[in-house]
């Protein structure tokens, strides 16, 4: 019998989602304040991004390829490990 083989996540995604869920987790726990973690967590998710896409700027002006990836994705995947962290504190 063949199985239906599952989905696969990069393991860059899953890096995002435990740091996105480890930064809604430290401020959830300093200040008890939901939408205020789960901001600060979408807001450094948003700042890498767009530190990534200012470090292609630079190298492309220099001629050099991009060091980094620059996705929507990645905030996406962030962002989610912070909505993890609040639904569980509300449930």
């Amino acid at each position: 019998m063949n199985l239906p083989s599952l989905p696969t996540i990069p393991p860059d995604k899953l890096g995002h989602y435990f740091y996105g869920s480890l930064i809604c987790s430290g401020i959830m726990c300093l200040t008890h304040i939901v939408w205020l973690s789960l901001g600060v967590c979408a807001a450094v998710a948003a700042l890498k991004e767009f530190s990534d896409w200012l470090a292609n700027y630079k190298a492309a002006k220099q001629g050099l390829p991009p060091p980094h990836g620059v996705e929507f994705m990645d905030f996406v995947a962030t962002t989610a490990g912070g909505v993890t962290v609040v639904i569980s504190y509300l449930i």
